[in-house]
């Protein structure tokens, strides 16, 4: 009698034992070894191409901030926009467009001016083609930072409340960046 619960026992695992391997399941009592390798997904994320408007905000931004110290101080004005945007062309336009964030568009932010507007006055400008030409350059993951990652500047002869907690990193032309 005793052999009958035993036989069921081991009845019992050897039926959960083949119910494990039919499953796919490495038995319990079994060395598994290594694990297969998982198989590799790769997901391709079409790169943003910003609008010609998204493009043309931004170097209307350039050039009315900074064409006067020339394509290094645009430039500068640019890595503060990137900075920003974290290196994400499809934030630059936003970023720009934040109200009171960059005088030249203060105006424009608060409703006083229509974006064409502002656009066509930058087009004017000698400087025009090169700030397209940075807005350009931005979009490419080997850009050059001349500020050291700022997000912040103001002219060189201002002294604002701001810019107190903030580092300065570096003076180019008439501006000083700051992170």
């Amino acid at each position: 009698m005793s052999l009958k619960p035993l036989s069921f026992a081991v009845w019992a695992a050897l039926s959960l034992l083949s119910f494990a391997m039919v499953a796919g399941q490495t038995a319990p009592l079994a060395n598994p070894g290594p694990p297969d390798p998982s198989p590799q997904i790769t997901v391709t994320i079409p790169r943003y191409t910003p609008k010609v408007l998204e493009i043309e905000t931004v170097a209307a931004c350039l050039v009315l901030e900074a064409a006067s110290q020339g394509p290094e101080g645009m430039r500068g004005v640019m890595a503060v926009i990137r900075n920003r945007s974290h290196g994400l062309p499809e934030l630059f336009e936003p970023v720009v467009l934040k109200r009171r964030q960059f005088s030249a568009f203060n105006r424009l932010t608060a409703g006083y001016e229509q974006r064409a507007h502002a656009i066509q006055r930058a087009r004017r400008d000698r400087m025009w083609e090169n700030a397209l030409a940075l807005v350009e350059e931005a979009q490419s993951p080997a850009w050059h930072d001349p500020t050291a990652g700022a997000t912040h500047y103001t002219r060189s002869n201002e002294r604002n409340r701001w810019t107190r907690s903030l580092q300065k990193t570096v003076t180019i032309g008439g501006h000083s960046f700051y992170k």
